[in-house]
């Protein structure tokens, strides 16, 4: 389950970096510098509410079929990299807290009674 959840996040992380980061052609013609300044301004403006779009409806498709929370991130705008960082924290701190609580009870259980195996050339 643990290695499914990872997989599905780095999956999920690597489609969104993709998308987020693929970018798009534009055009270029023999205009003055400031015309083509305020087209390029004009394009990623588009450009930007596009991606945001597409990225928000890919996030709930993603979300629908995990069901899990899925986090944008994008390295290059160092953006979601925080919240993302800081649910794999809880993640691996919830991880280690139970392995040490199986230990603990392990331990406790061994204490109380050992258990009698019969002998065997495997162990």
């Amino acid at each position: 389950m643990k290695k499914r959840f990872a997989a599905a996040s780095l999956a999920a992380m690597m489609v969104l970096s993709m998308t987020a980061c693929g970018g798009g052609n534009t055009a270029t013609t023999a205009a003055p510098a400031e015309t083509k300044a305020e087209e390029t301004k004009a394009e990623e403006s588009k450009a930007e509410e596009t991606s945001k779009e597409e990225t928000a409806e890919k996030k709930a498709a993603l979300e629908k079929a995990s069901g899990k929370k899925v986090f944008v991130i994008s390295a290059i705008a160092k953006q979601g990299i925080f919240d993302c960082l800081i649910e794999v924290n809880k993640y691996i701190t919830r991880d280690r807290r139970q392995k040490d609580d199986e230990v603990e009870e392990t331990v406790v259980d061994d204490a109380a009674e050992p258990e009698k195996k019969p002998w065997s050339p495997l162990d």
